[in-house]
């Protein structure tokens, strides 16, 4: 199993790979662009299914605001 710059590992089994800056990442993370967008760009690399992202995507929930991390 080839090793990635980060550790990150490429494994055959993977639906999908990305290879991106984080600040698209964090863009398709905070819900800014759909999954797809960063695909498009220069110097993004996809390996795989960009369906299989917006399929993990769709199982998070929006954070609650509220949520006390630390309680008195």
């Amino acid at each position: 199993m080839p090793t990635w710059p980060h550790g990150a590992v490429s494994d055959a089994a993977s639906d999908v790979t990305f290879t991106l800056a984080e600040a698209d990442l964090r863009d398709v993370l905070l819900g800014l662009v759909s999954p797809d967008e960063p695909a498009r760009r220069e110097g993004v690399r996809v390996t795989g299914s960009i369906g299989a992202l917006t399929t993990l995507l769709s199982h998070l929930s929006d954070p609650d605001d509220d949520f006390a991390i630390v309680t008195p």
